[in-house]
């Protein structure tokens, strides 16, 4: 999943604030992934824990990410 997410942003991120948001449902995403809609909040959940995102309606936020990509390169997420 957080590799999905990194793809997106890769694709229609690079904001100026180090944050990123994009409008995408968890079971878009889940399927973009390959994963179960309960195996997906799973990892969206441990993701949140980890303080790499954050869920609204719709979307997914990374507020810091210079933080989430660099736990992509030290972890494996």
């Amino acid at each position: 999943i957080a590799r999905k997410i990194r793809g997106l942003y890769e694709k229609e991120g690079n904001t100026a604030d180090n944050r990123f948001s994009v409008s995408i449902s968890q079971e878009n995403l889940g399927r973009m992934a390959g994963l179960s809609r309960e195996a997906t909040n799973k990892a969206l959940s441990r993701l949140e824990e980890a303080g790499l995102i954050a869920r609204e309606y719709k979307s997914i936020i990374i507020p810091d990410v210079s933080k989430f990509l660099k736990s992509l390169d030290d972890d494996d997420l």
